[in-house]
């Protein structure tokens, strides 16, 4: 199991919710049905995770409507760079978490995988369009209009 540890966590043990199924199943007094039972509900909450990160952003938004307008660059016209550049360092971190969740959702493998980057890619571009729908419109157009239908096409 060696090449499927990693030591950068900087933990004590081994991190159950990013694990790969070879890993769980080297723990003690584990047999590969808790293991599956396990990995089951951790892809589970890995959607829903998602699910909420995506509807926390998307309802900040919308309770704030100056900070949405910095969010979708349009108060950002005539300031400094900084602004801008710190709003791209927002919307990467935000990818690099659906990176996280997706990871957990693929066999618990290490790196993400390239449809999982691609998927991530996906969600980001959808919630910085809901934002920049919302303030081009005037902020009539509610970033969370029909959002349930939405994250069920997204996330499957």
């Amino acid at each position: 199991i060696a090449p499927m540890i990693t030591v950068h966590s900087r933990q004590a043990g081994v991190n159950p919710h990013l694990a790969r199924r070879e890993v769980l199943l080297a723990i003690p007094a584990v047999n590969p049905e808790q293991v599956d039972t396990f990995i089951a509900e951790r892809e589970a909450n890995a959607s829903a995770r998602l699910g909420k990160t995506i509807a926390m952003v998307l309802q900040f938004a919308e309770k704030n409507p100056g900070m949405c307008r910095v969010m979708a660059g349009d108060a950002l016209v005539f300031e400094h760079e900084r602004l801008q550049e710190r709003m791209n360092q927002l919307f990467d971190k935000l990818e690099s978490s659906f990176k996280q969740s997706l990871r957990d959702v693929v066999a618990g493998s290490a790196t993400p995988t390239v449809e999982a980057q691609a998927q991530a890619s996906v969600l980001t571009a959808f919630c910085m369009g809901r934002v920049q729908r919302y303030s081009r419109s005037g902020f009539k157009r509610l970033p969370s209009e029909h959002l349930e239908a939405s994250l069920v096409r997204l996330l499957g």
